[in-house]
């Protein structure tokens, strides 16, 4: 599950998950039409069954065949729906988000990062640090405004907000 509480998210992982979520509903899509289909071979199985005489065993057979099919039909149904029912938010909420991303960030496919606004000063030291912008033997009397250098960094991002939250993305 995507969460809004995470510091980054990455648009690869987002992607990833309305991919498995749509798996979950096309599952129910096709558990529904199997218990459908089960429904209406039963339906027929009884009226074949009642048009032959009692003691025709193969009509018996497939009543019990198409009950049996049914019945396994819609167990199936019953656990793709109680998934499903969890999950359909969360799809269409990540469907929501990726759409926006995919509008300003052209990384979005090959992995943009959302950083999270109250975590936003603590990633542009890290990213400063880590491109070597700020030297490793930075002496410690020397005081860095990086409330200051987030500001002038978010000029290069764009907000989403997800979930309440709202995110940076490049």
């Amino acid at each position: 599950m995507i969460d809004n509480t995470e510091k980054v998210l990455d648009s690869r992982d987002i992607i990833a998950r309305i991919e498995e979520l749509i798996e979950i509903r096309d599952a129910v899509d096709e558990a529904q039409a199997a218990v459908d289909e089960a429904r209406e071979e039963l339906t027929t199985a009884n009226v074949e069954a009642g048009e032959l005489p009692e003691d025709n065993e193969q009509a018996a057979d497939d009543v019990e065949r198409a009950e049996k099919a049914l019945d396994d039909a819609e167990d199936v149904l019953t656990a793709a729906k109680d998934e499903y029912e969890d999950i359909r938010e969360e799809l269409e909420m990540l469907e929501a988000l990726a759409e926006e991303g995919e509008q300003y960030s052209e990384d979005w496919k090959y992995g943009a990062t959302l950083i999270r606004e109250n975590y936003f000063t603590d990633y542009c030291k890290e990213l400063c640090e880590d491109i070597g912008d700020i030297p490793k033997d930075l002496p410690p009397y020397i005081v860095i405004d990086w409330d200051a250098t987030a500001e002038n960094l978010k000029i290069d991002y764009t907000t989403i907000d997800f979930r309440t939250e709202t995110f940076y993305v490049r």
